[in-house]
């Protein structure tokens, strides 16, 4: 670890470490690129974790016991063969809570969870005058999708079931005991999202590399695309770790595209400006004399 953390500093900002890169072989780049990505992955999934871990416990134990006070103990739907009934009064408003309104409504002209309408054949204008995000009609069950578009979801003729409250608390009870792992598969989900997006920048590389290669020109020192590869991985440090403090804060906002490998431009240059230019040998070949 303690070697890593030197590297970090040196990758930053140290001209004499970033020639010695340019002498060791890849694998030696792609070890602290990968390390560096490893140390991030975990310290992001550590943080990140925290609070959907908690909030999504809370959730599983708290929820259902707040959903069945609220179902309505007399209902009943009924879908048979692909059409459905109610054994309540149509139509039946589900109305929202006035705790769970900043959740569900959005800011949109919502009053009600669920209307069960099976009679009324299914319009727009009736949908809206519902006010309601879930129509379940006849044959077809109708919502309201991202930014307010309404889909429609039709029943197959083959689709059979029951819906009630003794049916829905049999089911909550069987999934009860896998509540617990919640918690390892959000960490492991966050982790592998990470990783996946940390790993793209050994992809995004294979064009960094080409503007690391073009500054080297233009700065009169002359590197192969391995070479321009192999210190973009070292280069790569300081971006990562400003992204880094930005995810943290409530600073997301500010991240700007092509920021990151403008900076990553600054420390190739920064690191390479006091650096020897690359000189091209040529060999002088001297011609023979004419024979007389």
């Amino acid at each position: 670890m303690k070697e890593l953390i030197d590297n970090i500093q040196k990758s930053i900002y140290d001209p004499k470490y970033y020639q010695s890169v340019l002498a060791e072989p890849m694998r030696g780049s792609f070890k602290y690129f990968v390390s560096l990505a490893l140390l991030l992955t975990v310290f992001l999934t550590i943080i990140s974790s925290i609070s959907l871990v908690v909030n999504a416990n809370d959730l599983a134990h708290n929820f259902p016991p707040q959903f069945f006070a609220y179902f309505p103990d007399e209902l009943q739907v009924t879908v048979t063969n692909g059409v459905a009934s109610a054994n309540v009064p149509e139509p039946y408003l589900l109305t929202i809570p006035d705790k769970w309104k900043s959740a569900i409504t959005n800011g949109d002209n919502v009053q009600n969870i669920a209307v069960i309408d099976t009679i009324t054949p299914f319009s727009m204008d009736q949908f809206i005058a519902y006010k309601s995000a879930f129509w379940l009609g006849r044959d077809q069950i109708a919502y309201r999708g991202d930014n307010g578009a309404v889909k429609i979801q039709q029943f197959g003729k083959g689709m059979n079931f029951v819906i009630n409250e003794a049916i829905m608390r049999d089911f909550e009870q069987k999934i009860a005991p896998y509540y617990r792992f919640i918690g390892p598969i959000i960490v492991i989900l966050v982790f592998v999202v990470l990783s996946i997006g940390l790993a793209f920048n050994i992809v995004y590389l294979l064009f960094g590399a080409l503007l690391i290669m073009g500054l080297g020109y233009v700065m009169n020192r002359r590197l192969s695309f391995t070479e321009a590869y192999r210190v973009g991985l070292h280069a790569l440090t300081l971006p990562l770790l400003i992204d880094v403090l930005i995810a943290m804060s409530s600073l997301s906002f500010m991240r700007i595209p092509f920021i990151p490998t403008l900076i990553m431009l600054v420390v190739v240059y920064v690191n390479f400006k006091d650096a020897s230019p690359s000189v091209t040998k040529t060999e002088s070949v001297s011609m023979p004399a004419p024979q007389p």
